[in-house]
């Protein structure tokens, strides 16, 4: 079975999420994960425009943790997020990523809080 690239979910769950593309964000997502209007909400409420991370920072702005005896194969992921108005950002998003044996793993959408 073929491996589904994290970073390569990371960076399709980043666009939507920047897009304001909350219902997309719903519809990869599997499980329990927030609400398009809990995302929303979330963003509305930081208060400032999210943006993506330039290219070259992006990698260094995930952090990725394997979940121990998953099966099929899972991390929790927890990504920095970047604003228009501060650059780096406060704002951390926080994903599960399981394999999939597709390019993109499966989703589900953790939280989107302060850090």
């Amino acid at each position: 079975m073929a491996s589904c690239s994290i970073a390569t979910t990371v960076h399709r769950v980043i666009e939507l999420l920047v897009a304001g593309d909350y219902l997309s964000l719903e519809r990869i997502s599997t499980g329990q994960s927030l609400t398009p209007g809990q995302l929303a909400e979330a963003v509305r409420e930081y208060g400032r425009t999210l943006r993506m991370p330039p290219g070259e920072v992006l990698p260094s702005l995930i952090a990725i943790f394997p979940i121990q005896d998953a099966d099929p194969a899972a991390w929790s992921i927890d990504v920095d997020l970047w604003t228009e108005e501060e650059g780096h950002s406060d704002l951390t998003l926080q994903l599960e990523l399981t394999e999939s044996g597709r390019e993109l793993c499966e989703v589900q959408i953790v939280d989107l809080h302060v850090l």
